[in-house]
């Protein structure tokens, strides 16, 4: 396709994905119409082919194909309001777990807009980082927790957790004394490359597994007996002093980011307050200093979940403090670059301030307030908006010192 004609779609069965027009339109420089657009869908050219694009984000009526448009066009008094969008049940999912001789659905590390992976082929994570699938299926869960909708859990989540959990099953590989390994794997810590029974990999494969059985309960579904039997078995190992490893032979070599640590948060896998101590004591120093901005946040969560508020905040503060970038302080993805804004970092100094200071937790039953302790030097902290309810969450610190 060429020129600079107009070509004109006619939208009214079709979804986000590629238009049904043969050629490559890289060079194609005129109009593309789109009639009867019922959905709002937007249009692109991407490597050649004619994309349809849902849109995103709100602002008043006009809605945008990308947060950025939106962000362009918001005016001072206006919310922009994110579309709930993702197309989590594509079968490019299933077709990327297919590839990679398994069941389910596996979820792209980088996915294109028709939802391929496009990971470039030289980085080993789109292989092999494969907790991104759980991490989808722990998020989904955690949303219906929040609102408590049914009829979403039904309608949108339930095949999706379902795809998940048959992949994890797939993916495992059963042990002589009965026990389940994931082998092969890139961690969240991705200095750890093909390694065995990785400790985030495991947790998270965990979580969703024990998510979806639970889920298949509320919605009166049969649940399969092995999504609680993998969850049961997987393997998490630990050295002489109790400490559990990264992963299967780690000898104590620096590590990009707290896998294990995630266990306890965001995972809640380990439950026990010396286990998390001990864990945490562990690798606080074998954390890259020149790593990523997100390890720390997770360190003060558990610090503040454990009482000791002034450890939380001297670990807090260094989430960030190298990070700032001038002239506006914007956050980078690590003490010696400047890849602003580094959004993971950002998300992990919010999680420290509402899931850890603020004492925030997510339920099954909906949000909860556990005990906490402030900073010596905060009187008082707030947190508003909270939930579907909109809910106002406050923490006062009676030893409140100036």
């Amino acid at each position: 396709l060429s020129g600079n004609g107009v070509i004109t779609i006619d939208a009214a069965n079709m979804t986000e994905g590629a238009a049904p027009i043969v050629g490559n339109a890289s060079n194609f420089t005129g109009t593309i119409e789109l009639i009867n657009n019922t959905k709002d869908l937007s249009v692109s050219i991407v490597n050649g082919k004619i994309m349809l694009l849902a849109p995103v984000a709100q602002v008043g009526d006009q809605k945008f194909a990308t947060l950025a448009a939106a962000i362009d066009a918001v005016e001072e008094g206006q919310t922009i309001t994110l579309i709930e969008n993702v197309n989590v049940t594509t079968p490019a999912y299933g077709q990327n777990a297919l590839n990679h001789g398994y069941k389910g659905a596996q979820y792209p590390w980088e996915a294109d807009t028709s939802g391929e992976e496009c990971t470039p082929v030289w980085a080993l994570t789109g292989t092999y980082e494969h907790h991104i699938t759980a991490d989808v299926g722990i998020a989904m869960w955690q949303y219906y927790c929040v609102t408590q909708d049914k009829e979403w859990l039904e309608q949108t989540a339930w095949p999706v957790l379902r795809s998940v959990a048959e992949f994890w099953v797939s993916r495992v590989q059963g042990n002589s004394d009965g026990s389940y390994s994931i082998i092969n794997v890139v961690g969240a810590d991705e200095y750890a490359e093909n390694v065995d029974d990785n400790a985030f990999t495991n947790g998270a494969a965990k979580r969703v597994l024990n998510n979806v059985y639970r889920a298949a309960q509320v919605l009166g579904h049969k649940a399969d007996p092995r999504w609680k039997e993998v969850a049961d078995g997987l393997v998490f190992t630990h050295n002489a002093e109790g400490v559990t490893m990264e992963y299967t032979g780690y000898s104590g070599q620096t590590i990009k980011q707290t896998d294990v640590n995630m266990l306890a948060y965001p995972l809640g896998v380990v439950t026990d307050p010396e286990q998390i101590l001990r864990d945490i004591n562990y690798y606080f120093d074998r954390i890259d200093p020149n790593g990523p901005a997100m390890s720390n946040a997770i360190i003060a969560v558990l610090h503040a979940r454990l009482g000791d508020p002034e450890t939380a905040f001297k670990v807090f503060k260094k989430s960030y403090t190298d990070k700032l970038r001038p002239p506006f302080g914007v956050l980078s993805e690590n003490a010696n670059n400047s890849r602003v804004s580094f959004a993971t970092g950002l998300g992990g100094i919010l999680q420290s301030v509402i899931f850890g200071f603020a004492g925030i937790e997510i339920t099954e039953d909906g949000i909860i307030q556990l005990p906490t302790k402030l900073p010596a030097h905060w009187k008082s902290l707030t947190v508003t908006g909270v939930g579907v309810e909109k809910a106002t969450y406050k923490v006062e610190n009676p030893g409140f010192m100036k």
